[in-house]
């Protein structure tokens, strides 16, 4: 099992790699194992699923809007103590 290229609530940003998502910003909601692809919700109020490829990480210090999307605490993994 590799590790992740992004984790929730990472802010991304489309590269140039496909026309469709370039230059989007979103964060990334969710993940689907099967396809290797990230649920991102852009700031234009779409959600779709995203080629990890597709994106590069957004600008650091950008916030990401996790309490609107996740109202209840996102779990950290096993034997986290937050």
């Amino acid at each position: 099992m590799g590790r992740l290229k992004f984790n929730m609530g990472d802010i991304v940003i489309g590269n140039d790699k496909k026309a469709s998502f370039r230059d989007r910003r979103g964060t990334v909601i969710g993940y689907k194992p099967r396809t290797h692809e990230y649920l991102v919700r852009f700031d234009d109020g779409r959600n779709e699923y995203v080629n990890p490829s597709w994106l590069n990480r957004g600008v650091r210090g950008a916030k990401p809007l996790l309490k609107k999307y996740f109202p209840f605490p996102l779990s950290r993994g096993r034997g986290y103590r937050g």
